[in-house]
């Protein structure tokens, strides 16, 4: 009697270890990968929480040439999803997700290498997380694709997205409102923010540096400071590890402030809100630039 009752219990052990074998890959969660922050900020926000999103271009490296080191392809295999720009803005990764996803249902990346305002051209190809309606697209072809690689948490991304949209359109309008203030002129030092200043109907009036690791030279430098004079700047918009050498031989015997945005995120804290702060921050730096955000 007591064998009976011992396989009996021990049945009903292994079929609930199977039932809970079989709801595990359900309701795990999965490992997201972006290649750089400010797409993790829009990818937090969807996610959640409890959701760990990784980086994997470090803070200060060029997202253009960056070379992938061995624990570099280790975070690409673990990733259940990895989110990147695409192969003209990130040709480093395209190989390398094509022969890590061969195998994956709906496969292993997520190009998100999109732009509402294709006719701008620039040196680089555009930074699209800096465009609020591509951060939105972004964040609704991320929901899509999360739902189909966890459907359990699918309500909660869902609920995290609509949340998300909800506050991006507000503080896109507080945004219009106020940049809609601001009428001084004023020089990038890079042409990082071509797609944001389209939204918002700013225009700078000159780039110092095409790239960062090319030294303008003497006749544009010139160029920039006939600029500065006949059109009255009043403020350049620099990042950091911007040349301040070169940007004082343009700002030399002129009243410019100098306002430092980085658009890369590096010093916004983590969390579901901070792609929100991050375009806040950006914004607020353009308005204290043109004089449509008075400053704190």
């Amino acid at each position: 009697m007591l064998r009976s009752y011992c396989f009996v219990l021990l049945a009903g052990m292994a079929l609930s270890w199977a039932v809970v074998a079989n709801e595990k890959p359900q309701s795990k969660e999965i490992s997201i990968l972006a290649s750089i922050k400010p797409v993790k900020l829009i990818a937090q926000a969807i996610a959640g929480e409890q959701q760990t999103v990784e980086v994997l271009v470090p803070t200060g490296m060029s997202i253009h040439d960056y070379a992938l080191r061995p624990s570099d392809f280790k975070k690409i295999r673990d990733a259940d999803l990895v989110i990147w720009l695409g192969p003209v803005t990130e040709p480093y990764l395209g190989k390398v997700l094509k022969q890590a996803g061969a195998k994956k249902e709906h496969g292993k990346s997520l190009n998100v290498g999109i732009s509402s305002a294709s006719s701008i051209r620039a040196a680089e190809p555009p930074h699209v997380w800096l465009s609020v309606a591509n951060a939105g697209h972004i964040a609704r072809r991320l929901t899509d694709r999360l739902t189909l690689l966890h459907p359990a948490g699918s309500e909660q991304y869902r609920r995290n997205l609509a949340d998300f949209l909800d506050k991006l359109a507000q503080l896109d309008a507080e945004l219009k409102i106020k940049l809609a203030q601001g009428s001084s002129r004023y020089l990038v030092y890079h042409n990082a923010y071509p797609l944001f200043e389209a939204e918002y109907g700013l225009a700078h009036a000159g780039v110092i540096s095409d790239h960062h690791e090319v030294k303008p030279g003497a006749k544009h430098l010139l160029h920039l400071r006939h600029i500065v004079e006949k059109q009255d700047i009043g403020c350049i918009i620099v990042e950091p590890g911007s040349n301040l050498s070169v940007v004082n031989l343009v700002v030399q015997d002129f009243d410019i402030r100098l306002i430092e945005l980085d658009p890369m995120a590096a010093d916004i804290p983590p969390g579901t809100g901070a792609y929100l702060n991050f375009i806040r921050e950006v914004g607020e730096g353009f308005g204290q630039c043109t004089g449509g955000f008075t400053e704190k």
